[in-house]
């Protein structure tokens, strides 16, 4: 999958170094939810894991113009039967932070789970705390469910999930 900006490749073996760094890379992972840095092989365990899972679909984001890995766009819990899926992204590469790719890599990622995995409904959650990335979500088009209060303790502190989704019809209407 290609747009003006990003490319999506399935996630392979080759991401592994990159994908791990990004994942315990404090800036990266501020909205992440709390986990302590395993020994490398339950790393290589949790990633192989990771590309055999079929509930899943985990793609690296490429940038077009400088030929580098900068994140992962990945499909969780998807549900052929209810035709509906989890989404979510990282810019692993903070250089790429507050840029198009993400934007053009979720939209690539959308209109696949709409046209090719025929899904009805995408959704996702994001830390109440995180700001940018519901204004983000907004962006493209995601409305408020409701709310998982107190569901993440991190920090010594409670917070809770906004939960946000995206009906095939709402993004079609988003692109016009």
């Amino acid at each position: 999958m290609t747009s003006n900006y990003v490319t999506l490749k399935p996630l392979s073996h080759d991401d592994f170094i990159v994908v791990t760094q990004w994942n315990y890379d404090p800036k990266v992972t501020a909205f992440f939810s709390e986990r302590t840095k395993p020994e490398i092989e339950h790393q290589q365990v949790w990633f192989n894991n990771q590309i055999n899972d079929t509930s899943k679909q985990k793609f690296i984001i490429i940038c077009k113009q400088q030929k580098t890995k900068i994140g992962l766009v990945s499909l969780m819990k998807i549900d052929v039967i209810n035709m509906n899926c989890e989404i979510g992204i990282t810019i692993g590469n903070t250089d790429f932070w507050g840029k198009n790719h993400g934007k053009d890599a979720m939209h690539l990622m959308l209109k696949n789970c709409f046209e090719n995995l025929k899904m009805h409904i995408v959704y996702l959650s994001v830390f109440e705390t995180n700001i940018r990335g519901i204004k983000f979500f907004e962006k493209l088009g995601f409305n408020h469910d409701g709310m998982m209060r107190q569901n993440v303790y991190k920090n010594n502190e409670f917070i809770s999930l906004n939960i946000m989704s995206i009906t095939e019809i709402e993004f079609l209407n988003h692109q016009k």
